[in-house]
């Protein structure tokens, strides 16, 4: 049956080689008088009803057809604590909080009839406390108002403090240095299965209002109520930073808990996010070993179900060259990493040369795959992860073939013209898969053979895969805004407005569909100069996880 789990705290975000530390002055590049996307949010609840699932479990249906960018759901957060970068968030650090909400779940209701707010408050959150997700039948429990849980406020008919599930043993007023075993693996299941934690917040948004990042986790009562996919249509974004580090204190509801829709949601669809996190585009028995050992389930999405169907095709070779990929790049991640950092070219290129030879395979099994749609699945966690490493080589040698930023003026008209017709002959290609990625015959070529329209060219095709298994994310809104950097270097006027109208599009689906026209330029700016940042923190975040 499907439960409703959360998205762990992935671990810490560490500096990678070849990429620099995220101090307050890597981040911080732009400051502005007026700071767009303040936590001004008031909390709300968007065209979506609560549904018991034929699988079991709970989930959000869409009530009405739901625009992509639409704001599904905005709420508070029942606990939450901050921490500074480099640190690993973790659902249990929110355990002596939680164990607080059992202490209390014994009350009766004539215990906490008080009206003062601060007793409506508590007994809200008591309420919140006790619908969420704990396994097996109390996922079932009667819910009164998604509402309420995004609000954390209670309805007059809900006014009562609620009852624990489990009785409470007599004498346990205390807190949780004395909670009883029971209470205390209650509260550690809610966390495990109800949090979520990001090793960094939106950087765009951190620059914007002169934050430092700031590792994070919590439980937004009504967020918990989503369901997972690996290819999910809907997005989250935490906006907040300006509260204490306290778990449950008002400042802290400025980290306001933001979904919207990532694609168009049709009426009576499932919204659905991914906890999948650093493994999004790990293949099918990497992927499901992750999310069972962080959530006790086996994911049967549509996803996973195409995948499953060619793992158990042996004739199609699609798991063994997908798990061949993974093993490789595993090995290849930190070599490139490392010849990046010392400046090592023949490293690298022995590097390009593995890459390029995965690539060869991953393009024999794709095209062996009749129907696009599924090849277009298939490429997510078989070409994904490759193109990835590739475009970090290809930053590397365009940074290094410019002195101080630029391109020597003669060669660069050369290589503009060379990458607006290759660009536009990619435009109008049809074929399934990649093709432009071509083996370098010698490391002296490498250079010559991964500049300009390759590197955008596989940026357009990584945003393609990512918009199926990380939609809208931070790092897919980044990767637009250097695309559109990229573009403006590289391409003619027209193509350049293409460029900038997917990225502008894709960081409206982020930040909402009502953002002003000057607060998204001011979006697009900050990831722009945020180049090879989020990339390196998720780089970071994939070894660690």
């Amino acid at each position: 049956f499907v439960m409703n789990y959360r998205s762990l705290g992935h671990s810490a975000c560490r500096s990678m080689p070849g990429h620099p530390r995220f101090s307050k002055p890597d981040i911080i590049k732009h400051r502005f008088q007026v700071c767009c996307c303040r936590a001004r949010l008031s909390p709300c609840v968007g065209p979506v009803k609560l549904e018991h699932m034929e699988e079991g479990g709970r989930g959000l249906l869409a009530s009405e057809n739901i625009n992509p960018g639409q704001t599904i759901l905005v709420a508070l957060p029942l606990v939450h604590i901050q921490q500074p970068p480099g640190y690993s968030p973790s659902p249990k650090q929110l355990l002596p909080s939680l164990l607080n909400f059992e202490d209390c779940s014994h009350l009766s209701p004539n215990d906490t009839q008080e009206q003062d707010v601060a007793a409506l408050r508590q007994r809200a959150r008591l309420h919140a406390y006790e619908q969420l997700y704990s396994g097996g039948g109390s996922g079932l429990l009667q819910l009164s108002s998604i509402n309420d849980l995004a609000t954390l406020s209670c309805s007059p008919k809900n006014t009562a403090a609620p009852r624990s599930s489990d009785p409470q043993p007599a004498g346990t007023t205390s807190r949780s240095a004395s909670a009883s075993a029971a209470a205390r693996a209650r509260a550690l299941l809610k966390a495990q299965l109800n949090a979520y934690a990001e090793p960094y917040q939106d950087v765009a948004l951190a620059s914007l209002h002169g934050h430092v990042l700031r590792a994070h986790v919590g439980i937004w009562p009504a967020h918990a109520l989503l369901n997972h996919s690996c290819s999910p249509n809907a997005c989250t974004l935490v906006v907040g930073g300006t509260g204490g580090d306290r778990a449950d204190g008002e400042d802290d509801r400025a980290w306001k808990m933001v979904v919207r829709a990532a694609r168009s949601i049709s009426a009576g669809e499932e919204v659905t996010i991914t906890y999948a996190g650093a493994h999004a585009s790990s293949p099918l028995p990497v992927r499901r070993a992750a999310l069972q050992a962080a959530f006790g389930f086996r994911c049967d999405c549509d996803r996973c179900l195409v995948e499953q169907d060619y793992h158990d095709d042996g004739s199609s070779g699609f798991g063994p060259a997908s798990m061949t990929t993974y093993r490789e790049l595993q090995k290849l991640r930190p070599q490139l990493a490392d010849a990046l950092d010392k400046g090592d070219k023949r490293a690298a290129a022995r590097v390009a040369d593995k890459l390029e030879e995965l690539h060869s395979t991953s393009q024999e099994v794709l095209s062996g795959v009749e129907d696009e749609d599924d090849a277009g699945v298939l490429a997510c966690s078989l070409q994904l992860p490759i193109l990835e490493l590739a475009a970090m080589l290809l930053s590397s040698s365009q940074s290094s073939h410019t002195h101080n930023g630029c391109v020597p003026q003669q060669e660069q008209q050369q290589q503009q013209q060379t990458e607006k017709a290759k660009f536009k002959s990619k435009q109008q290609s049809k074929a399934k898969g990649f093709g432009s990625f071509k083996p370098s015959p010698h490391p002296a070529q490498l250079q010559d053979t991964f500049q300009g329209l390759s590197l955008l060219t596989i940026n357009a095709r990584r945003l393609e895969l990512m918009a199926q298994v990380a939609p809208a994310s931070a790092a897919a809104v980044e990767l637009s805004a250097r695309q559109a950097s990229l573009a403006e270097q590289q391409l003619d006027p027209e193509q350049v407005r293409a460029v900038q109208a997917s990225c502008c599009e894709l960081h409206t689906v982020r930040y909402g569909a009502d953002v002003s026209e000057v607060d998204l330029q001011r979006l697009v700016a900050a990831n722009k100069s945020n180049h090879g940042l989020v990339e390196a923190l998720a780089q970071a975040e994939f070894e660690a996880a």
